[in-house]
């Protein structure tokens, strides 16, 4: 059955911990959701691993193909939310050089692009565009951007191409990033079009669904969340978007928003 909801994310996590919620209420109103990871591909190995790259790949604990590991959690992750993932093979900013080399701190993954990365964000918009063209009807669910990671935005500005071409895009606000200290959401708003509405999904059905598909990604859990608990920290946001029970936030014009009524039914 052709996919009425397509979720796009950066890396190999991104939707789970983000929206796992919508994605189980497109799932439950028969829509077929996709997950398509963007930076999914393969580091050129040994090359491409900097002092970062080397001391998270200790951490994760996945051996030397760190990669087939986290498709394996994506797998879960995705079967528990009642969908299938898809992966393409740009590589992420972790694996990617900069002027000065491959990254060697957390916070050099989080850098605008730059002119340098032209190239990648227009083969990222010609992948998403292909997969709008076999599937014209989805509704398609990028990342806000929030917080920056380079990733986020390349990947939220490939959907905001698609939007020019026809597609019924809506964005998520990017968990953990958007809990930051500092009102990282507002700013991010600020940084957009200001004419974006927002439509808040009530997910109780299928929130502990999203706590387990995130709780799948075991590898990556330390290092996004820092030490926090997972559970606590997805509730206490969810929560605060929707007060009195638990919610996800979506972003986009009131014409693509429009669209969440077919694609998530009586959750819209």
């Amino acid at each position: 059955m052709s996919p009425g909801a397509i979720f796009v994310q950066p890396h190999l996590d991104d939707v789970a911990l983000s929206c796992g919620g919508v994605v189980g209420a497109a799932a439950a109103n028969g829509a077929s959701p996709r997950v398509v990871t963007i930076f999914a591909g393969a580091p050129d190995l040994p090359a491409a691993l900097g002092a970062l790259a080397t001391r998270l790949h200790a951490r994760w604990g996945l051996g030397d193909r760190p990669l087939e590991g986290r498709k394996l959690e994506d797998r879960a992750a995705c079967a528990l939310l009642g969908a299938e993932p898809a992966w393409l093979a740009h590589t992420e900013a972790l694996y990617r050089a900069g002027p000065t080399g491959p990254p060697a701190l957390l916070r050099d993954l989080f850098a605008r692009p730059t002119a340098s990365d032209d190239v990648l964000l227009a083969r990222v918009i010609d992948d998403v565009r292909a997969v709008h063209q076999a599937f014209p009807e989805a509704t398609f669910f990028f990342p806000l951007g929030v917080g920056g990671h380079a990733d986020h935005l390349l990947c939220q500005a490939a959907g905001a191409a698609l939007e020019t071409h026809g597609a019924a895009v809506v964005y998520y606000e990017d968990f953990p990033y958007v809990t930051a200290p500092g009102e990282p959401l507002r700013q991010r708003l600020t940084e957009l079009a200001p004419d974006l509405q927002s439509r808040v999904i009530r997910v109780e059905p299928w929130f502990e669904a999203r706590l387990a598909a995130s709780a799948a990604y075991r590898s990556q859990l330390g290092t996004i969340l820092g030490g926090r608990p997972l559970a606590d920290a997805a509730r206490g946001w969810a929560s605060a978007v929707a007060p009195g029970g638990l919610g996800e936030r979506l972003w986009g014009s009131a014409t693509a928003l429009a669209t969440l009524t077919r694609t998530l039914g009586p959750a819209a």
